[in-house]
């Protein structure tokens, strides 16, 4: 039987609830045992609706949390630009403001160039190294560099080379990289 089969009433005579099954016509007092395994049936349902309604707002938080991690960083870089550009414009203004002189002028285009060094230096430098062996090759070492943008690399050294040897490679990448 289901909870369907029985009604439930009111006894005018007794002001009393009891419960009428439709298809036996058999009525009584107490709550049916089928009624209520139906209805612990359908709290069971209930909660695990809830618990798959909450684990899916948890993940879809998440989510938003993500994205809005992401915007913030991207807002950010943004923001770094926007005020390297504005510094670059600054000095642009005031280098046509000042006399024109070969060796000032050169100068000024070396200072415009460090500073862009100084700016992509900030922006792509590593922020995770890490030395580990990754050949079967017991002489054989490298450095796993990463930088804050998800670029990585991998400087081959040898197996007596130290942190300080990696970096001294590093900054001689760094060194022929700027002179294009």
């Amino acid at each position: 039987m289901t909870q369907l089969d029985w009604k439930k009433g009111m006894s005018r005579t007794y002001n009393r609830e009891y419960w009428y099954n439709c298809k036996t016509g058999e009525s009584v007092w107490r709550k049916p045992v089928e009624v209520i395994e139906y209805e612990k049936q359908e709290r069971q349902k209930q909660i695990a609706m809830h618990v798959e309604d909450i684990e899916s707002e948890k993940k879809l938080e998440e989510e938003v949390k993500q994205e809005l991690e992401k915007k913030r960083k991207q807002v950010a870089i943004k923001a770094r630009r926007k005020e390297y550009l504005k510094q670059l414009q600054e000095k642009k203004e005031a280098d046509q403001n000042q006399p024109s002189d070969p060796n000032a002028e050169e100068a000024r285009r070396k200072a415009r160039m460090m500073e862009r060094v100084r700016y992509l230096a900030n922006e792509y430098m590593p922020s995770s190294i890490s030395c580990r062996n990754t050949s079967s090759s017991p002489s054989s070492y490298s450095m796993q560099i990463a930088n804050n943008n998800g670029g990585s690399w991998t400087i081959e050294g040898q197996s007596h080379w130290t942190r300080e040897d990696y970096m001294d490679e590093l900054r001689n990448i760094n060194q022929s990289l700027r002179d294009y």
